[in-house]
């Protein structure tokens, strides 16, 4: 696992047919460019990508998304095409709101390990 990043949305508007106002899914799912350019500076997020929305996610949610690099798929010109599995995990709970995989180009295997902020 490489990377975590939380996600806190207020005042969008109300979704009919759910339980309260609905945060995007491609919203949710933004903040993996993010951890992947946080432990690999220089990354291109997304040469392909997937994602399954499990469940809704609410305004108020704490959502934890995880990046798992699964695969180097190849290297090319200095620089590496790498697979990731991705997951927003929903309020601390084993409960997946959003899982798929990412494929990004980096510009070194070597992980940078930023502090406890991140």
């Amino acid at each position: 696992m490489i990377g975590t990043h939380f996600i806190s949305i207020n005042n969008l508007p109300e979704n009919p047919g759910f339980e309260d106002s609905l945060v995007h899914g491609m919203l949710v799912s933004s903040m993996f460019p993010h951890i992947i350019s946080s432990h690999f500076p220089g990354a291109v997020y997304v040469i392909s990508n997937s994602a399954f929305f499990r469940l809704p996610v609410y305004i108020g949610d704490e959502i934890l998304g995880l990046v798992q690099a699964t695969a180097a798929l190849r290297e090319t010109k200095n620089k590496y095409i790498v697979k990731f599995s991705t997951k927003c995990i929903k309020n601390h709970n084993e409960l997946v709101a959003l899982d798929g995989e990412a494929t990004a180009i980096l510009p070194s295997l070597e992980m940078l390990h930023p502090g406890p902020s991140e």
